[in-house]
């Protein structure tokens, strides 16, 4: 089955498709550009209101801009020229295609000394030491930001998630370690923080729970997929850390999109979509497979209104058709201009 996937802008105006290792980038219904990349292992992480698809290559960072040019990002600025580079993991970038944000992890032996009481000695002990940092990079300034920093030791079982709104402002962190007290209970971290005044806005720690996936929407509410031994739920949390509890239907799922007053959780392996409330409650379905027998074989996109979006490509003018589904009314709009 080939991999595709699909992509678009804030504002609507852009959108992107990928069939394996083919890529294409419209401007409303007109092609902007295609390009075949030489391998597959790359992944998109964003497209701007200005049109500029960022690609994730191994440890770099490649822009494809809306005239076609493109643009390898100088990594040594954001790895700060240390002679070992870090490794490159989760990457997005802002709305407006200007700002990347990114997370790297690197290794640090830490040395401690440990006194042997019945021989009166001392010893040296290492530890492994991951240390997780997200950074903010400016493509035009080549400004860096370190947002935050996250140390676990390598040797234990650990998990560090984030997202950040599209406009750069909130960034949502969650981190699972074991407690220095007791190794054997488990303590995730979340914390929700205005990067753009520099302050936090709730921290909240969850006892012996594993945190799966982690998400932030426009309004800066959190979605954070928890499971442990009887526990298999979704947690919304607003701004001021309040808490509602969304079940997990049966089966495996994962959180495909998070929106103002909605979960979308993608059932696997049905790919049925279920919408939820906030207050747990079954609002819309969508069967992917349907769709894709109407010849929408691109996964469906989301406005930031909430709106679904179906792509397909009129193969005899090379033209996108999108077509914007209301869901919430029940209405399907045939779209060629935003």
């Amino acid at each position: 089955m080939p991999e595709r996937e699909s992509y678009i802008s804030q504002n609507g105006d852009y959108t992107g498709l990928r069939q394996d290792n083919a890529l294409v980038v419209f401007w409303s219904e007109r092609p902007l550009w295609s390009a075949a990349l030489t391998e597959l292992d790359f992944i998109v992480a964003g497209l701007g209101n200005n049109g500029m698809l960022l690609v994730k290559r191994r440890n770099a960072l490649i822009r494809y801009m809306q005239d076609n040019t493109v643009l390898p990002v100088e990594s040594a600025r954001i790895f700060e020229r240390r002679e070992n580079a870090p490794s490159m993991q989760k990457v997005t970038i802002d709305s407006l295609g200007q700002t990347v944000i990114l997370e790297t992890v690197e290794q640090e032996v830490s040395r401690e000394k440990k006194k042997f009481i019945s021989f009166s000695k001392t010893a040296s002990s290492e530890r492994i030491i991951n240390i997780h940092r997200i950074i903010s990079f400016d493509l035009e300034s080549e400004e860096r930001h370190e947002l935050w920093r996250f140390d676990r030791e390598s040797s234990t079982y650990g998990s560090f998630l984030w997202d950040i709104t599209k406009d750069g402002k909130l960034l949502a962190v969650a981190g699972t370690a074991p407690q220095e007290e007791d190794p054997r209970i488990f303590l995730t971290r979340i914390y929700l923080l205005n990067v753009a005044e520099d302050k936090s806005l709730f921290q909240i720690n969850l006892s012996n729970v594993q945190a799966r996936s982690l998400k932030i929407n426009n309004e800066g509410e959190v979605l954070l997929h928890i499971v442990d031994g009887t526990r298999n739920e979704y947690i919304v949390i607003d701004k001021r850390g309040e808490k509602s509890f969304v079940t997990s239907p049966m089966g495996e799922s994962r959180p495909l999109y998070f929106g103002k007053d909605l979960i979308v959780l993608e059932l696997i392996p049905s790919r049925l979509l279920m919408f939820k409330s906030f207050d747990d409650k079954l609002v819309y379905i969508v069967d992917q497979v349907m769709y894709e027998a109407l010849g929408f074989l691109y996964p469906a996109m989301f406005k930031a209104n909430d709106e679904m979006v179906f792509a397909t490509v009129d193969r005899e003018r090379y033209l996108l058709k999108r077509f914007f589904y209301s869901w919430r009314v029940n209405q399907l709009q045939d779209i060629y201009h935003k």
